[in-house]
């Protein structure tokens, strides 16, 4: 359930990162993603 979520939150804010499939550039997304999760709380 929570990782349904949780991709579907990453596509959402990274889709074009997704279709270039660079995962380095991808784990750099989710950490920023992340990041800015943690500062709106």
């Amino acid at each position: 359930m929570h990782k349904k979520f949780y991709a579907s939150q990453v596509l959402s804010v990274c889709p074009n990162l997704i279709n270039l499939q660079h995962y380095y550039t991808f784990v750099i997304c989710i950490l920023k993603w992340h990041s800015e999760q943690f500062y709106l709380k």
